[in-house]
This record gives structure tokens, sequence and C-alpha cells, in this order.
């Protein structure tokens, strides 16, 4: 086989490979969009640091741009997963204060007519 050849068929192969790679995070991307908290943030923090060093390593010292898209690519995908993580845990968080101050307001009631209950009796 042709060097060349081969070395065009392992580019284009590693440029799709960049798409795919996109591809399979769209099912945790929906996940975190329906607030399902499918993705641990402290894994995806780490991909996302290593892409990032990825992208830099292929702008300042390789000079490969299909290296540096690729990456770049990964880069933003992963980036965007862990924003959805955060907004999930926040959510989250939210939810359980409001569930909080909920119950809170639901047993100051109780307090509230027990005491007026008792004032009657008196």
């Amino acid at each position: 086989m042709d060097t060349t050849l081969f070395i065009w068929f392992l580019t284009a192969l590693y440029g799709v490979s960049g798409v795919i790679s996109m591809i399979a995070y769209l099912p945790t991307i929906k996940d975190l969009l329906h607030w399902i908290p499918s993705a641990n943030f402290t894994t995806y923090f780490l991909w996302f640091l290593y892409y990032l060093i990825s992208v830099l390593y292929g702008i300042f010292v390789l000079y490969d741009w299909l290296f540096i898209v690729v990456s770049g690519l990964d880069t933003l995908i992963i980036g965007l997963i862990v924003f959805l993580i955060i907004r999930v845990q926040r959510g989250e968080i939210l939810v359980e204060l409001k569930a909080k101050k909920a119950t809170i307001a639901h047993q100051c009631k109780q307090v509230i007519s027990t005491i007026k209950r008792r004032k009657k009796s008196w």
C-alpha cells in the first residue's frame, strides 16, 4: 500500500473519529438537558482539562490543525457537559432547599394552628 494513501486514509479516519466521539456524548447531554444527573462532575472536569491541554499542545507544539480541531471540538462538548452537570447539581440543591422551606412553612403553620386552638380552649 502506498504510504501517501495510507496517511491520507489515517488522517480521514482521525477526523471522523472526532465526530464519532462527539456523537457518543449526545446521550449524556440529552440526560442532563432533561435534568437527569447521569454524569460524574470530577470525571468530566478532568477530561475537560485533558482536552484543553491537548488543544494547547496542538497549537504550541504540534502545529497540527486537524489535531487542534478534533481536540477543540472534544473540549467544547465536554465543557458543555461540565456546564450542564453544574446546572443540574445547582437545580437539585435548589429543589432540596425549596422542599425544606415548604416543610418548615408547613410545620410553622401547624404550630400556629396548635397555639390558636389552645388559646381558644383557655
